[in-house]
Parts: C-alpha cells; structure tokens; sequence
C-alpha cells in the first residue's frame, strides 16, 4: 500500500508541476499514466484501491477547476483580441471615410 501512495503522490507533483508550467501535453500523458497505474492497480487487488481513488478523485477535481480557469481566461483574451480586431477594422473604415470627404 505505502509503494501505492508514493507512485500516486509522485504522479499527482509531477501533473501540478505540469499544470503550472502550462505543459499540456505532459499532463495529458500524465493522465494516461494515470489511468493505467489505477488499471493495473485495480488488476492487482481492487481493495486496496478505495482510499487511493477517493484522493486522487478529490486530486482530479482540483486540478479540473484549475484547467477551466485556464480556458475561461484564455478564452477572455481571445474575445478581448477578436473585439479589439473588430474596433480597429471600425476606425480604419471611418479614417478613410474622412479622408474622403
């Protein structure tokens, strides 16, 4: 059980660390690494299990609303860039409007 908990802890440093880099793709392969580590885990004895996945569950969620904030805020810029796009189109048009008159 203890081997358990060290590869669980070791896996939950290594995808915050990931996280807080922005390294996406590290904690995609983490995730994977972690689906099979509780594949194998479960194959091995599906008791032991339990309070392993209730941690990592809670650990999951943490990180989840961490990566939604993540997306929101890039996903503000984005609209922050597109409205920024728009306005400056707007006020190239009405410069050359004036031009002309």
């Amino acid at each position: 059980m203890k081997c358990i908990s060290l590869e669980f802890d070791q896996l939950k440093k290594d995808m915050s660390a990931a996280f807080d880099a922005g390294e996406w793709q590290r904690l995609a392969e983490l995730d994977r690494h972690c689906q099979a580590l509780v594949k194998k885990r479960i194959e091995t004895d599906p008791r032991i299990m339990f309070d392993e996945l209730k941690t990592m569950l809670g650990f999951y969620e943490t990180l989840l609303n961490a990566c939604k904030g993540e997306k929101d805020d890039f996903a503000g810029k984005v609209q922050r860039i597109k409205a920024d796009r728009k306005n400056s189109r707007t006020y190239d048009q009405f410069q050359r409007l004036a031009v002309c008159d």
